[in-house]
């Protein structure tokens, strides 16, 4: 095409925009708009929009070459794993230059979650707990059942110290009344915490209820003003300071061993005679000991997972001094209203190894 031709193209084009474009200027007039507005209209049609559209198919291309990138990057760290696992002196090597690193590391990460623990102090109980998530299609296969494959009762060790240090021995279900010589009620646990509040209050975990905003210096300081027949609180203890003044009270019973180990973890649960049952939690320790302080509860040993075609449940009514030994290894516990009495129940819950 010449310089001419393209010339007379140019023109022809400009000719045409013009005619449109006055077309344009006579429409809008029509439409009662002043200069400045219809210059703005054609200024705002002419003007480039690089606005991105959504296109299926660059969506599906780029989608695809992520799943890519991903695979082929999963691939070099498989790789990169199997071979340190099957060769020891890569493993050797890694280890001693990354020693150096870890505690820098897992000391610069401490300082980045403090802001977050400041502002959620609540998922510190996390720390604490031996599972976050439950896998319901875990079964232990290994456990083998026959410690609770002939128990048909709760039966009665009272004063047979021998006897029951065998059935902790044989992991069996037992309950004893030679433990404390006077119960442990309400207003005894009260003087020992008033007492004792900032060293509990610094052990305590959490304390929960099914009252609102309950604190444990509320509850102590008027137990008497929440007083509901469905009340229900769970204090949950995981320091030493919380667990040596707790011990004042509930001492350990004399079947435990006395090479076992206590776990810190302890639990103290306050029912009204209306309130719902719950399970006992699993403890650090699969040895559980529960100490009924005051009033009456029923307790319903269910069989675990692993031993439900083996074992039957069972149950027992604790009175106030009575001690029952569990082991949730073979049985989950329950707690239920005992319906024969009105009194506020307390119990305590505690394991060792």
């Amino acid at each position: 095409m010449t310089v001419s031709t393209e010339s007379e193209f140019e023109n022809k084009v400009n000719s045409i925009l013009n005619e449109e474009i006055e077309r344009t200027y006579v429409l809008l007039r029509n439409c009662r708009l002043n200069e400045s507005q219809i210059e703005e209209c054609i200024r705002d049609v002419f003007e480039e929009n690089h606005t991105r559209r959504f296109s299926p198919i660059s969506f599906l291309c780029r989608s695809v070459s992520l799943i890519i990138l991903v695979s082929k990057l999963l691939l070099v760290l498989i790789t990169i794993y199997a071979f340190i696992i099957n060769d020891v002196s890569t493993q050797k090597f890694i280890l001693r230059h990354s020693q150096s690193y870890i505690h820098p590391f897992m000391r610069k990460l401490r300082l980045i979650t403090i802001p977050l623990l400041n502002k959620w102090p609540s998922i510190s109980e996390f720390h604490e707990e031996q599972c976050l998530v439950e896998n319901p299609f875990f079964v232990d296969n290994q456990l083998e059942c026959w410690p609770c494959e002939d128990v048909r009762t709760v039966v009665d060790l009272s004063f047979l110290f021998n006897y029951s240090k065998a059935y902790v021995y044989n992991e069996k279900p037992f309950f004893v009344r030679d433990v404390f010589n006077e119960s442990i009620d309400l207003q005894s646990l009260r003087d020992l915490c008033l007492a004792n509040e900032q060293s509990l209050r610094e052990g305590t975990a959490h304390f929960k209820s099914n009252v609102a905003q309950l604190s444990m210096r509320q509850f102590f300081l008027n137990p008497e003003k929440y007083m509901k027949s469905d009340l229900q609180i769970t204090w949950k203890m995981s320091r030493v300071s919380a667990a040596r003044i707790i011990r004042k009270l509930f001492v350990k019973p004399h079947f435990v061993p006395e090479s076992s180990e206590i776990a810190l973890q302890r639990y103290l649960y306050f029912d009204g005679p209306n309130s719902m049952s719950y399970n006992f939690p699993i403890t650090d320790f699969a040895n559980v000991w529960l100490v009924q302080a005051q009033g009456y509860r029923l307790i319903a040993l269910h069989p675990s997972e692993a031993c439900k075609s083996n074992c039957t449940s069972i149950s027992v009514l604790l009175r106030p001094k009575d001690v029952l030994y569990y082991n949730w290894q073979f049985y989950s516990a329950q707690s239920l209203p005992s319906k024969i009495s009105n009194e506020m129940s307390i119990t305590y819950l505690s394991s060792f190894y």
